[in-house]
């Protein structure tokens, strides 16, 4: 799947999946409006639940996006089985592309953390 950062709209989806990851760990995914869903764009090594709001927020600064809506209340949570029997949890919420600005503080704001 093609991510493009026209105003296209999407969804972020944080999945623990035991089917996909025997460990459980967390992974970053962007979902478009047909469902597609990328391969996972960040993995976090820990099976922590829910994944914290702040790392679900830098991974999504670090792949050009921000949630639509902010705080825990964004977050749409949902858990199943698989096909193969594997349990998943799934966060998910609306995201938009970073704006100039927002790229441009979060570059300076990095540059600033390797200059002290």
């Amino acid at each position: 799947m093609e991510i493009r950062h026209d105003g296209t709209p999407y969804t972020a989806a944080v999945v623990c999946s035991t089917t996909d990851n025997p460990d459980g760990a967390w992974t970053l995914h962007i979902v478009d409006e047909d469902g597609q869903m990328t391969e996972a764009l960040m993995q976090w090594p820990v099976t922590a639940a829910p994944l914290p709001l702040l790392s679900r927020y830098d991974a999504l600064a670090l792949i050009g996006f921000a949630p639509i809506e902010g705080g825990v209340a964004a977050w749409a949570w949902r858990e199943g089985c698989g096909e193969n029997g594997g349990s998943y949890w799934v966060g998910s919420t609306a995201v938009r592309p970073l704006t100039a600005e927002e790229k441009a503080h979060g570059a300076r704001a990095v540059q600033a953390l390797l200059d002290s």
